[in-house]
């Protein structure tokens, strides 16, 4: 079957995702054209698999002019921030116009993960005594692997040789904090 004709709901031509100086986040989105919009919705992430609404902005509805959307995340967490963007037609379609990340640092985290991407290993470096295991997730929020971190260790090394180019996500467990953060494999 041949489709002709349709068009999309909202034509974007830029989506930002900005830290600034005083630990906010703007969001920022621009329009080629709208046709039938409702409405966008911003979503944020701790770990890039679950969403909750940070806020919606109205559309124009129909445009045929470049149009600015802005939204500010006031209080964004500590660690990889995901913002999805979301749009609303007005008969209730959505349309998923993508997701940014930004990485804020409200305190200090020990953790470094190299080479990224990645091609058979990743390292994963802490601080001693501050995690007690380390899991590898698909961003479906399948866990591939999954291992105990000893108390004085201070390293772990995951095998990604198997896995498919895709991006993953590497979870630090720990007594006090967890901390997530995203690879990528590359073949």
């Amino acid at each position: 079957m041949l489709t002709v004709g349709v068009a999309l709901p909202v034509t974007l031509t830029s989506y930002e995702a900005k830290l600034n100086t005083d630990g906010t986040v703007n969001l920022n989105w621009l329009t080629a054209s709208e046709t039938n919009n409702s409405y966008f919705e911003v979503l944020r992430s701790s770990n890039g698999l679950d969403f909750t609404s940070l806020g919606k902005v109205n559309g124009a509805g129909n445009s045929n002019q470049e149009l600015r959307y802005a939204l500010t995340d006031k209080s964004p967490i500590n660690g990889d921030n995901y913002y999805q963007l979301l749009q609303y037609d007005k008969d209730g379609k959505k349309s998923d116009l993508g997701i940014r990340t930004v990485k804020v640092s409200l305190k200090a985290v020990d953790v470094l993960i190299y080479p990224n991407p990645s091609t058979d290993i990743v390292n994963v470096v802490f601080g001693i005594g501050k995690f007690t295991s380390i899991e590898l997730i698909d961003m479906n929020g399948r866990l591939i692997q999954k291992k105990e971190i000893a108390t004085q260790a201070t390293e772990a090394v995951m095998e990604v040789r198997d896995l498919p180019s895709s991006s993953y996500l590497i979870k630090i467990v720990g007594k006090q904090e967890t901390v997530t953060r995203v690879f990528f494999v590359k073949r």
